[in-house]
């Protein structure tokens, strides 16, 4: 039941379904069925009581390190990924060296670690986040938010190829202010990512059962200040990105990201308007602003 109520959490999808069904090839169906069961097997899994023991249980001193060799090696290695192509492109053949890249890197390296250690006490964040990792997408049920979520993330790679395009380009020396400035931008966002997530766990890309039958509506931490604080703190992080690589340009190429994320709000409140009700409306009064106070 659990299964089946998470597979259609879209009212309208057996809809969907049924109108896009006659457009599909034989090969896509059969494709189609081989994800839905996959989908279905793994939520099945994450949803027994021994999952459920194991994800709320106390992170061990052999997953701590685990993790935290995730967050500063393979993380900062995947954000490294589009610095050096966008780089690459300029230099080539020859191999990219610009002091941007990797002051880009070991600060991200550093922000994820202090996130992780700030979010230590909540263990089944980062076991379904490696589980999301090692499945991969196509295990979790991808509704219109999260579409939006991966364009974005599609976004910002090539955003960070354009910066460090850009900056590989320079023949002087990038300011060590603007360095400072964006290591304490991207630092801060982090800092703050971890703040929204210790508020509301659902925040995360995130598919157990507990979160997904949440019926608690959040109203405090920085819930209390806008209503989509992890949109709001986009903003300093999208900032901060071109001045970590060195790259003035990217400013321009990253800001219209964060109207993606605007973009994104109308239907978030509709599906919360639908989940609470009287109460989100009552919530809607009380915080006006949606990602920046005072503004908007």
């Amino acid at each position: 039941q659990f299964v089946e109520s998470v597979h259609n959490t879209d009212p309208k999808s057996e809809v969907f379904l049924k109108e896009n069904e006659s457009s599909m090839s034989d090969e896509e169906k059969q494709q189609d069925q081989r994800d839905d069961e996959k989908t279905k097997l793994f939520l099945k899994r994450l949803s027994t009581s021994e999952a459920k023991i194991r994800f709320k249980s106390p992170l061990t001193w052999s997953e701590i390190l685990y993790y935290g060799l995730f967050y500063t090696l393979v993380m900062p290695l995947l954000w490294f990924v589009p610095v050096f192509c966008g780089a690459y492109l300029r230099t080539y053949p020859a191999l990219p060296w610009f002091e941007g890249m990797w002051i880009y890197t070991a600060v991200l390296a550093v922000s994820h670690l202090v996130s992780f250690l700030i979010l230590i006490d909540f263990p089944d964040i980062h076991r379904e986040i490696m589980e999301l990792t090692r499945e991969g997408l196509n295990v979790v049920n991808i509704d219109n938010e999260q579409r939006a979520r991966i364009f974005l993330y599609v976004y910002c790679f090539f955003s960070i190829v354009f910066s460090s395009y850009e900056a590989a380009a320079w023949k002087k020396h990038f300011p060590n202010d603007r360095y400072y400035m964006g290591a304490g931008l991207v630092f801060t966002s982090f800092i703050l990512f971890s703040w929204v997530f210790r508020s509301n766990k659902s925040a995360s890309v995130v598919f157990s059962d507990e979160k997904r039958k949440s019926n608690t509506l959040v109203e405090d931490g920085p819930y209390s200040f806008v209503r989509h604080p992890f949109y709001s703190f986009l903003l300093p992080f999208f900032c901060g990105i071109p001045l970590l690589i060195g790259s003035y340009k990217g400013l321009a190429a990253f800001l219209p990201a964060y109207f993606v994320c605007a973009c994104l709000t109308p239907h978030i409140e509709a599906s919360m308007i639908e989940k609470y009700g009287d109460e989100y409306r009552r919530y809607q009064i009380k915080v006006p602003f949606k990602t920046v106070p005072g503004i908007f």
